[in-house]
């Protein structure tokens, strides 16, 4: 087994360990599992001293889990829109890296 294919397999028993930091969410109507890293985007937004980190979340999601997503790009873009259980939000950032999409999001209007 090559290191690719191990780490691609790491991501769904180690990451995505649906006991450890799992959730799962529904992006557009379809229930994928998601890990929401608030930290990494505090981090960003704090040190991006041009203003260009902009986001309100922050999740990861595994390629194969996002190609079930309908209404989307294919892999995922800015601009894109999202229903997140019943908030509507936009794409603002993705960085994908072997199967993995890491995607920073805005939510748009008011929010309860």
């Amino acid at each position: 087994m090559s290191l690719k294919d191990q780490m691609t397999k790491d991501l769904s028993a180690v990451f995505f360990n649906a006991e450890e930091m799992v959730e799962t969410v529904a992006i557009n109507g379809v229930q994928i599992p998601i890990v929401w890293d608030g930290d990494t985007l505090n981090y960003r937004i704090r040190t991006d001293y041009q203003g260009l980190a902009v986001g309100d979340a922050l999740f990861y999601v595994q390629e194969e889990q996002w190609q079930k997503v309908p209404r989307v790009h294919k892999p995922p873009r800015a601009g894109d829109a999202l229903l997140i259980g019943k908030k509507t939000a936009t794409i603002s950032m993705v960085i994908s890296n072997e199967g993995l999409h890491e995607i920073t999001i805005q939510f748009s209007g008011y929010q309860s």
